[in-house]
């Protein structure tokens, strides 16, 4: 279970509906543990616990991993209750594939993405792909979509990286052109552990990778949960072969749908529960950090982007009020068991439920709010911080009992 000293963030869907649903929504929209900064709020009792110095994924404190380059065979440390990975010296320790769907207005940031990229530079150990779906009339880059094979370079207004596969007008939202990306990138580039990249506007339950080019989007389309994993599935990813991480740059991803869908494909996720900063994530920060010790494992790598997507907007943008989630991926099933007797707990108890289940719903942390009106339905509230508020509120031992889980 997960530690009541851990700082868990969980947030549940929009209030509408009938009473269960405005209790929270059922689908649960979740963010599971805030390694950043929350959005304020003035919350009901009990105050949230300040962010955990050291890093936490679901209550469990990581520890940076000592030595250098592991030897050949060598077991590496893996997520709780999966195979340990054994390491092969003759290939590459990563490879790590950007999915970027940039034919939207913010195809500007896809660019600065790929230059930031390769101004981290280069490391014989990690291998970075990237897709990139470019507007239609886009005279840096042209209109078509290219897959690049990053290499290091500090001009900033301009790709110098190798463009490997160039293809006719395609659409980003369609699950076949991600399976493919993803089996191309590990047939050419195999490596000993694996992170994808889902890279574009996201919109929590809904999904993410919003492509607008109206001849093939018809005229807008977007990857949706079901989508991405069916195209984790035809690219032969599954549980017995997972990738070590599937992270998303994209608003409000980091939800418990979300986790759900993608916990068979991945041993950790990577997401942020609040809307995402215009510009996103700072590659060249991201890559340098895996270029400096490639010898991370998927755990690592998921600890250590979030936090230097966390310091890299407090410290160098001074933007406080931003958020961004760890997630081991094997615990998921456990939360939603959790969360489900908790639902059903509520639906038990329905009259005497209302008041604490209003205040909880109420008083929460919020995320996304400042969508209020424009796309209200993936507006979130943290469900740990709800919860909490529920047992304290609640009189109702079942319900207070299933929310201190």
């Amino acid at each position: 279970m997960v530690s009541q000293q851990s700082r868990l963030s969980l947030a549940t869907g929009q209030i509408r509906g009938q009473w269960r649903v405005a209790v929270w929504s059922l689908t649960l929209l979740t963010a599971v543990l805030l390694a950043g900064c929350d959005t304020g709020a003035t919350p009901l009792v009990p105050t949230p616990q300040p962010p955990a110095a050291t890093p936490q994924l679901l209550g469990i404190t990581v520890e940076p991993v000592e030595g250098a380059s592991p030897e050949a065979g060598t077991p590496q440390p893996g997520p709780t209750e999966e195979p340990t990975r054994i390491f092969d010296e003759s290939l590459p320790a990563w490879t790590v594939m950007v999915y970027s769907s940039a034919d939207n207005p913010a195809w500007t940031y896809a660019w600065d993405g790929v230059n930031q990229m390769e101004a981290a530079g280069a490391s014989n150990q990690v291998q970075v792909l990237a897709a990139v779906d470019w507007p239609d009339g886009n005279e840096r880059t042209g209109s078509l979509p290219a897959r690049y094979v990053i290499r290091g370079n500090n001009d900033p207004d301009v790709i110098t990286s190798e463009e490997a596969v160039g293809a006719e007008e395609t659409n980003f939202g369609d699950p076949e052109l991600l399976a493919d990306f993803i089996s191309w990138a590990q047939e050419t580039h195999p490596a000993n552990h694996y992170a994808l990249i889902l890279d574009g506007y996201g919109s929590g339950w809904r999904g993410c990778c919003l492509d607008m080019d109206p001849a093939t989007a018809e005229p807008y389309d977007y990857l949706s949960l079901d989508e991405i994993v069916s195209a984790l599935e035809t690219a032969g990813i599954s549980a017995d072969t997972p990738l070590d991480t599937i992270a998303f740059s994209g608003s409000m991803m980091g939800q418990l749908d979300v986790f759900q869908a993608i916990a068979p494909y991945a041993d950790y996720a990577v997401a942020s529960a609040a809307p995402i900063p215009a510009g996103g994530w700072d590659y060249q920060t991201l890559l340098g950090s895996l270029y400096a010790n490639p010898w991370m494992d998927g755990r690592e790598w998921a600890e250590t982007a979030t936090t230097d997507y966390v310091a890299y907007n407090r410290d160098l943008l001074g933007n406080e009020f931003v958020s961004m989630t760890a997630v081991d991926l094997s615990q998921v099933t456990g939360l939603s068991t959790a969360v489900e007797t908790l639902a059903i707990a509520l639906m038990n108890d329905q009259t005497g439920a209302v008041g604490a289940a209003a205040d909880a719903r109420r008083g929460a942390q919020p995320y996304g709010s400042i969508l209020t009106g424009i796309d209200e339905d993936v507006t979130a509230v943290d469900l740990g911080h709800a919860a909490a508020i529920l047992a304290d509120r609640s009189e109702s031992v079942e319900i207070s009992v299933a929310a201190a889980r």
